[in-house]
């Protein structure tokens, strides 16, 4: 209970601490970072990736949770739908590609369905 000899606080004289209050709000819809999970198909033919493409692979895992799904700046990116995006980890002959799913954009959860050759790649 407020003591009625004390003072009552002015709402006029906080109203910087009411913008600051929004502004810690809005902040952590866009600093959250997203939770990147990997398909049980990705999981076991990751052993069977070169290392280098494996290397790539961990760090577009890691690009994409801290900045989002969309990456326009890999190589050949592109979205395949409103909510699947592709690139290639590897150019060359065989290519190497990785396909990822948005699964749920609220909570911000990314689903990496395949990394492997480009033949194989489910477009």
């Amino acid at each position: 209970m407020d003591d009625p000899g004390e003072p009552q606080p002015n709402l006029a004289d906080c109203s910087h601490f009411i913008r600051f209050e929004r502004k810690i709000q809005n902040m952590g819809a866009k600093d959250k970072k997203w939770l990147v999970s990997l398909s049980d198909n990705v999981i076991k033919n990751r052993k069977k990736l070169p290392k280098k493409v494996n290397g790539a692979l961990y760090a577009l895992s890691e690009e994409i949770k801290n900045k989002g799904p969309v990456r326009g700046n890999w190589l050949n990116y592109s979205k395949l739908g409103k909510k699947r995006h592709h690139c290639h980890l590897k150019k060359g002959n065989p290519s190497y590609v990785c396909v990822w799913e948005v699964t749920d954009e609220k909570i911000r959860i990314v689903s990496i369905e395949y990394a492997g050759t480009h033949e194989k790649a489910p477009y």
